[in-house]
């Protein structure tokens, strides 16, 4: 798996469409605990033609506990 990180999300997801690329798993909003604060990103999963799994990813920002 590949994670790949962008400023926005958006742009990628409609190039996507535009390709008829089918998503592995649908756009979800994340939140993982580091310390005392949440680390936010959006992210969707799709899969090359040689079946690699990529993360494509904006960061949400923080958020304190």
């Amino acid at each position: 798996m590949f994670q790949l990180y962008f400023d926005r999300l958006e742009p990628v997801l409609a190039a996507l469409h535009a390709r008829n690329w089918p998503l592995y798993l649908e756009p979800r909003e994340v939140w993982r605990q580091v310390g005392s604060e949440d680390y936010g990103q959006r992210e969707v999963f799709v899969q090359d033609p040689d079946g690699y799994l990529l993360m494509l990813a904006e960061h949400l920002g923080i958020r304190p506990r």
